[in-house]
């Protein structure tokens, strides 16, 4: 009624929106760039969460109407570092899904980091070694990506060692194998959908991260 644009979030019948909202509450308590909770409820059996608009646009998007791979990579790592500054429990809120068609950039800046329904506290090896499975998947997933997703990549990893040390590799292994599984037994069910290419480059790099 007051005239703001606002997200709203249907979620499945039988999917608790409990964890989204926990995450959601912790964004905005430590003054994360990620939509502010305005209102929730149920229609037909499902959750419905309203949220505050996040502006600017997807990175994924940008990266493929050539936007400058560094800069997005960067600003994309900064921003995920600044996400790992440790709670007042001593964890860190992980996102669980940060790629860069969740993350949004207006101007030169994070505005919007969304869909945060696989956060939870945790440890930020969790979370990077997510965004590494899924930024080496990507380039299957979205062919555009190709070109740019490796400087792009690097990027990420300069920006968020600016912020934050990168978890060493003996903590971030085991999780790269539990990201890589994750994202095979994700894509296993859309085998008859999806390119054949997403599903071999995730049984590679699972096969990888487990050997």
């Amino acid at each position: 009624d007051d005239g703001r644009t606002v997200a709203i979030r249907l979620l499945r019948s039988g999917v608790r929106p409990d964890r989204e909202l926990a995450a959601l509450h912790l964004a905005a308590e430590y003054r994360h760039p990620a939509p502010r909770l305005l209102a929730e409820g149920t229609v037909d059996g499902g959750a419905v969460l309203v949220m505050t608009w996040c502006p600017g646009r997807p990175i994924g998007d940008l990266l493929i109407d050539d936007g400058d791979p560094t800069e997005l990579g960067t600003a994309f790592g900064r921003a995920q570092a600044r996400l790992h500054r440790r709670m007042d429990d001593g964890t860190v809120l992980c996102h669980l899904d940060y790629q860069p068609y969740n993350v949004l950039v207006e101007g030169d800046a994070v505005s919007g980091i969304v869909d945060w329904s696989n956060a939870r506290a945790g440890r930020p090896a969790e979370d990077v070694a997510t965004t590494a499975v899924i930024l080496e998947i990507a380039p299957a997933v979205v062919p555009d990506l190709a070109a740019t997703i490796d400087e792009f990549t690097s990027a990420w990893r300069a920006g968020y060692a600016e912020l934050h040390p990168m978890p060493d590799e003996d903590e971030l292994v085991p999780c790269l194998a539990r990201a890589a599984q994750l994202q095979l037994d994700t894509w296993r069910p859309r085998a008859a959908t999806c390119p054949p290419a997403v599903l071999e480059r995730a049984e590679a790099i699972a096969e990888r991260w487990h050997q």
